[in-house]
């Protein structure tokens, strides 16, 4: 099992790089840069990792993890409002969730993805349109992220969505999604 999922990752960082230029790996971690997201062109740091269970937790499949730092150093007396826009924004999005994790004053996109590796073409697959969609998910919503990071007052996700092409690209994403769907 253990050169299965050693030979996956492998490929996992070929489509990294593939998709967004240069992969470093460290203990385990392949870190790159999505470049040029939104309408301002700005950057988010893609962390890929297999997911660890706490204890003894078994699973029937291996869960890789797409982590993604969007804006960093928030302030103490922004963390309510931020919450509350990103619970908003998370009833908006498709793929993962946003967060706010404490710890590191920053806030996320976070998505999950159970890989089979008895069937890497196919898991393989699923992870390079799961890449692509969270990179279109990035670039509609990380000026958002941006803005409420800054002033969660300034505007809600529905503004956000009227102002931008953000309700254009999630439309878009749930048609290829159907579309790949119907495929299987």
């Amino acid at each position: 099992m253990e050169s299965k999922k050693e030979d996956f990752y492998k490929e996992v960082k070929k489509i990294l790089s593939g998709e967004l230029g240069n992969t470093a790996e460290n203990d385990g971690i392949l870190r790159s840069f999505a470049r040029g997201l939104g309408l301002f062109g700005r950057n988010a740091i893609v962390e890929t990792a297999w997911m660890q269970f706490a204890g003894d937790a078994k699973n029937a499949w291996p869960v890789l993890q797409f982590y993604s730092t969007l804006a960093a150093d928030i302030e103490e007396k922004d963390v309510p409002g931020i919450k509350r826009r990103l619970y908003e924004l998370n009833e908006e999005t498709l793929l993962g969730h946003y967060g706010y994790y404490a710890p590191m004053r920053q806030i996320y996109h976070c998505y999950r993805l159970p890989v089979d590796l008895d069937f890497p073409k196919s898991s393989l697959t699923l992870v390079s349109y799961s890449l692509k969609q969270i990179l279109r998910q990035l670039d509609a919503f990380l000026d958002y992220v941006l803005v409420i990071a800054e002033d969660p007052e300034a505007m809600n996700v529905e503004e956000y969505a009227l102002t931008t092409h953000a309700g254009e690209i999630l439309g878009e994403c749930l048609g290829v999604l159907h579309c790949v769907l119907e495929e299987e």
